[in-house]
């Protein structure tokens, strides 16, 4: 799952994040940065203004043993707060900000400096940077650097405070939504693992084992085990040991046992505060523990614990009281008789059927609820940018960025949904005479914008005169959407992608190529498979969602198409798709 730390710009693209600081920062004339929790920073394409509070925030923060880098939301306690609200940096440096907020967790901050007079104490800047252990050449950069910072009026304060937190909220938002839409296919995929292992796997030992490790990493936990009921000894026994420095749990002792016998999922927040708390417990703080249940009888339960009060939330609940049912069903299908395990498993697996169809709907619905507000957001951003009068031209900038982007969450909507439909087998196809020139055009009109932020030229060969076939319009867009998404993606700054059409015999052949970071002959073997990114073998790239290559692929075998790619590390990458002429029967 998602347990590693995540960075503001592994969820929203560097580039775009650069634009809307570059607007910012030539609205105040003020230096204007994102400092991330790794402790680095993201600057403006177009920013003259180094960040000056920077190395001075991080020293503080060095020397304040209550701050963290990690959590942002300690950064401005480690400054001098001042009358204003802002916070004292340096000598008539104040600095003040708004931090991004991902997963209830902040992320990174916005922050903004600002000179409060022209008035400059050389000698007290020196001292500072002494103290700050700064080379003659660095305080005298430092020195330069402030010289040539404009000096905002205490008016304006609150005007930029409200537009730094205006713009860290919508950033928030954006990169909040793809996390939790990143998570929920993550989810899934773990899901769908658990469910191959079982089918897969005949030795309970290694079923469990793969299980109790997969249900660690979906809930990000620290521990977990599955325990099983020893009538004999009246005691819950661990079948797997991980992490636990005992191997049985007698009865009436725990939470687990709580969870056994009222025959219901506990969710402890703190567990040091519950009457059932035990001492090998001491170094966890929340725990999960879920029984496993075959025709209201008891057999087991499934615990996990984390180093984290309140850890654990009701969507975990909901996952893991469905995966327990897998679980069941196999330690069934160990135990008792052929015939008995049949009839059990051919129950249970309906069940398990409406519970995958409630978590499919659950995806669909959410993914509508968000394309709704997003229509309504463009909207509204389109008359920014095309029809209003009342805005300056760097408002209407910073409005035509943020229409750019929204687009681009709706088009990772509509994959959503596809990607739901093709699983639920709903996906219907409405085919109708298409020019096929005109898909193109509309594809490439599509993705110019991001390939604009990077300096990519987009290229388009037409070797066909009219290229006419049965298709569904929309499909064949969002397929060509996908690929030339990737292709931008991977491209570096300054390098082109290319489309081109030829008409062979049969079929219309169309060509993606780019001069971009290419794709390993590993990951070229599953590049069409579900859940499949293939970013580990591109290193310092944001990852996928794994589905969008997927996708591509089954709507072009609905078109009776087919789609192969060729491709070389650091050399570019070509996927060539191939549609009848005429629909096939």
């Amino acid at each position: 799952m998602m347990a590693e730390t995540i960075f503001i710009d592994q969820l929203v693209e560097t580039s775009l994040i650069q634009e809307h600081l570059d607007s910012i920062t030539q609205v105040l004339e003020i230096p204007v940065y994102i400092l991330k929790n790794d402790g680095t920073y993201i600057l403006g394409k177009q920013n003259r203004y180094l960040p000056i509070c920077d190395r001075f925030i991080k020293n503080k923060i060095k020397k304040c043993e209550q701050c963290d880098i990690r959590d942002l939301r300690t950064i401005v306690p480690a400054l001098s707060r001042s009358e204003n609200g802002t916070y004292d940096c340096l000598p008539i440096i104040e600095v003040f900000g708004s931090p991004i907020i991902v997963n209830k967790k902040p992320i990174a901050i916005i922050l903004a400096e600002r000179k409060k007079s022209s008035e400059i104490n050389i000698t007290q800047i020196q001292e500072y940077a002494r103290e700050f252990d700064l080379d003659s050449k660095n305080t005298n950069a430092l020195i330069e650097s402030i010289l040539m910072l404009p000096i905002l009026s205490v008016e304006k304060i609150n005007s930029a405070k409200k537009l730094i937190s205006v713009t860290a909220n919508a950033i928030s938002q954006l990169a909040d939504k793809e996390f939790f839409l990143r998570r929920s296919i993550e989810q899934m995929k773990i899901t769908n693992d658990i469910a191959v292992a079982i089918s897969r796997y005949k030795d309970i030992g290694l079923i469990i084992q793969f299980v109790v490790d997969r249900v660690v990493e979906l809930t990000e936990a620290n521990t977990g085990n599955l325990f099983l009921w020893d009538e004999a000894k009246r005691a819950l026994v661990t079948y797997k040991k991980k992490d636990f420095v005992y191997t049985e749990i007698p009865e009436g002792k725990g939470i687990i046992s709580r969870a056994l016998n009222k025959h219901r999922i506990e969710r402890v927040g703190n567990i040091h505060s519950d009457p059932d708390y035990m001492e090998q417990y001491s170094n966890m703080q929340s725990e999960l523990a879920v029984p496993l249940i075959a025709e209201n009888v008891p057999i087991g339960v499934l615990d996990i614990l984390s180093n984290e009060p309140n850890h654990f939330t009701e969507e975990h609940e909901q996952i893991l009281a469905m995966l327990s049912k897998y679980v069941t069903a196999s330690i069934l299908s160990t135990f008792v008789s052929q015939v008995a395990a049949s009839i059990e498993s051919a129950h249970l697996i309906e069940e398990l059927k409406k519970s995958a169809t409630d978590k499919d709907e659950l995806i669909r619905n959410l993914a509508h609820e968000l394309k709704t507000p997003l229509t309504h957001i463009i909207a509204f951003l389109d008359h920014l940018v095309n029809r209003s009068t009342s805005i300056s031209e760097k408002e209407r900038e910073f409005a035509k960025l943020s229409h750019q982007e929204m687009w681009r969450y709706v088009r990772l909507v509509d994959k959503i949904l596809t990607f739901s439909r093709i699983l639920g087998k709903r996906l219907v196809l409405s085919k109708e005479p298409v020019n096929l020139s005109n898909v193109l055009k509309t594809a490439i009109d599509f993705c110019t914008p991001i390939a604009k932020l990077k300096g990519i030229e987009m290229q388009l060969q037409e070797n066909v005169k009219d290229a006419k076939t049965i298709a569904d319009k929309d499909s064949l867009i969002q397929i060509l959407v996908n690929l030339l998404d990737n292709a931008v993606k991977y491209t570096p700054n300054g390098g082109f992608v290319q489309v081109s059409i030829e008409e062979h015999k049969s079929v219309f052949r169309i060509k993606v190529k780019d001069n971009g970071i290419g794709i390993s002959e590993t990951a070229l073997q599953h590049i069409f498979e579900p859940y499949h990114s293939g970013d580990e073998d591109r290193p310092g790239q944001r990852g996928g969602l794994g589905i969008g290559l997927y996708i591509v692929k089954q709507l072009v075998e609905e078109h009776n198409g087919t789609i192969t790619v060729e491709s070389k590390l650091n050399e570019g990458t070509t996927f060539t798709l191939d549609l009848p002429k005429k629909e096939m029967t």
